[in-house]
């Protein structure tokens, strides 16, 4: 009860600042260097709520209320997406990625893609560099 009251509280003001971000990218007067930092806040945003949905999802499991959303999908187009995503942040951070293992073809498999993606995500973002 007390995660479900706080992640409500929390997520009200964090929904408001995504969309006044995005609101503010969409304005063309903007300079560059202005809206990199609108696209750095709404970034830290985005962060912020997934750490809060990751609690809420710990809390589930531990409350036994955690439910897969099981549904196909192209595991080709997930590891290009997967890809994206941390090539671009290991560049900031001048770090070798490669991603291995991918179909190069369309390839369909059931599993819960929003809790693949998070523990992908997770097991990267905690890897350590040799």
């Amino acid at each position: 009860v007390f995660i479900s009251n706080i992640s409500h509280d929390i997520r009200t003001p964090l929904n408001a600042i995504l969309g006044y971000s995005q609101l503010l990218l969409q304005d063309k007067t903007l300079g560059e260097k202005q809206s990199k930092k609108i696209e750095s806040i709404l970034k830290s945003g985005e962060h912020l709520l997934d750490l809060l949905n990751d609690v809420i999802e710990v809390s589930k499991i531990e409350t036994g209320q955690a439910k897969a959303n099981i549904s196909s999908f192209d595991l080709k187009l997930f590891c290009c997406n997967l890809n994206e995503l941390f090539s671009k942040k290991a560049e900031e951070k001048n770090i070798l990625w490669i991603l291995k293992g991918c179909p190069k073809k369309e390839t369909y498999v059931y599993s819960d893609k929003k809790k693949l993606l998070r523990i992908l995500v997770n097991l990267i973002e905690n890897g350590k560099r040799n």
